[in-house]
């Protein structure tokens, strides 16, 4: 096992701001930061999505954690304690992380940790603050570790894709987890939720994030949220609500 000289951020360096929030993340292979203090305890229900992160945190007797988290096909029930404490950050759909295996996807990794340095991959690194996730993905993406397959990037940017469907899910499949189909499901059930928020009614809205019709877009909020756009936009906060929704996903 390799360990890396810089001197660790640690669990117990790391201030929080109240509640749940993100930012966009500051460089180019990561996406967003992301950030929890938990009050009371309480569940929450995140759509899947195809991202792979990263995050730390401590429990509420204080016990340090570390956590791989793979991109997911369904939603995922968390159950989250009061005097919890995480913060992360998600890296872009187009990386992959060299030396790990990216099946099963759907999990959540608990990685060896001492709140001053985890472990991935067999290397142990120091464990960042809020401050230095965004060193941690520098570091990582100096060292080879966090990858980014330019094949992938341009599958899933460009909007009509010109190249071998055969190669693009074959590579996929080593290194994101899901296939491009699956990565323009999710983005569409974002891109849906982002209208509805907007006030479009649903019939319009989901013709605009590109279903056949209403019923096909809440058989997908269903498979990927957990419930009907409905409920969704009636409840406190949103399956969707824990990262950006934006305009221009839709592959």
């Amino acid at each position: 096992m390799s360990q890396v000289a810089e001197m660790p951020d640690g669990a117990e360096a790391c201030v929080l701001p109240e509640g749940y929030g993100y930012r966009p993340a500051r460089v180019p292979l990561a996406t967003m930061v992301w950030w929890a203090t938990i009050d009371e305890d309480s569940t929450y229900t995140d759509a899947a999505n195809e991202f792979w992160g990263l995050a730390f945190g401590t429990r509420a007797d204080g016990t340090p954690t570390a956590t791989l988290a793979g991109p997911s096909t369904a939603p995922r029930e968390l159950v989250l304690s009061a005097g919890e404490r995480a913060w992360g950050v998600e890296f872009a759909p187009h990386t992959f992380l060299r030396g790990l295996d990216v099946k099963p996807i759907d999990e959540l990794r608990e990685l060896e940790t001492d709140g001053r340095w985890f472990v991935l991959a067999g290397t142990r690194y120091p464990a960042p603050s809020l401050d230095g996730l965004e060193r941690l993905v520098q570091q990582l993406a100096t060292q080879g570790v966090l990858v980014a397959d330019p094949l992938v990037e341009r599958a899933l940017s460009e909007r009509r894709f010109v190249g071998s469907e055969r190669t693009v899910r074959r590579q996929m499949a080593g290194t994101v987890g899901l296939g491009r189909k699956n990565v323009e499901q999710l983005r569409r059930a974002r891109e849906a939720y982002r209208l509805l928020q907007s006030g479009l009614p649903a019939a319009e809205a989901a013709v605009a994030a590109g279903y056949t019709d209403q019923s096909h877009m809440t058989r997908d909020f269903r498979l990927f949220a957990g419930a009907t756009p409905g409920q969704i936009l009636r409840g406190d906060m949103s399956p969707f609500d824990s990262r950006e929704v934006g305009g221009t996903e839709v592959g």
